[in-house]
């Protein structure tokens, strides 16, 4: 019994770490292309639109059909706030493949 609890345990830490790693990730891209470090557009708009769907925060940026590709400073800053309130929530959901916050 002790020893399923542990791999219980043990499975939901990985599946934060995992959903954690994967909005650092976005967040950093973000980051540098903010900084100046060009990249393509379409990565950008991608992970636009992956931050909006995570936080349910919408970017001050315009945009066109294919989606918004000029994120602001604010974006960051409000999307970093959100990831930092809630990473404690966060968890990679295996079924469809992307993370998830734990409803409260």
């Amino acid at each position: 019994m002790l020893l399923l609890s542990c791999s219980e345990v043990s499975r939901k830490q990985n599946s934060n770490l995992e959903a954690c790693t994967e909005v650092e990730c976005k967040l950093y891209f973000l980051k540098c292309f903010l900084d100046g470090k060009p990249d393509s557009i379409l990565v950008v708009i991608k992970i636009v639109r992956y931050l909006e769907n995570v936080t349910g925060i919408e970017s001050e940026a315009s945009g066109s059909d294919i989606g918004k590709f000029n994120p602001t400073e604010n974006d960051y800053i409000n999307w970093k706030k959100w990831y930092n309130c809630n990473k404690g929530s966060l968890y990679w959901d295996e079924s469809g493949n992307k993370v998830k916050i734990l409803k409260k």
